[in-house]
């Protein structure tokens, strides 16, 4: 009832972006914070946003200069299943 299972196509990129595949998801318990709509030291996810969460992904296409494929990188991004 939470949450929703959908499929979609894998966008494609432009110039200055890269394509990561999340290998590892922090499941942390601000997260729930995050939730509250109350001044707080990062914005609320709002009703119909995507979670964010911190993540570890792996580089599986790259236009960036500074990005290749491989690499690995790390950062608060949005999650879905």
């Amino acid at each position: 009832e939470t949450w929703d299972y959908t499929e979609s196509e894998i966008p494609s990129i432009t110039d200055g972006e890269l394509l990561i595949k999340i290998e590892y998801i922090s499941m942390d318990p601000a997260m729930r914070g995050w939730l509250n709509d109350a001044k707080s030291y990062i914005a609320p996810v709002q009703i119909g946003e995507v979670m964010r969460a911190g993540t570890v992904g792996k580089v599986i296409e790259s236009k960036h200069e500074k990005f290749v494929v491989g690499d690995y990188v790390a950062g608060h991004n949005g999650v879905q299943s």
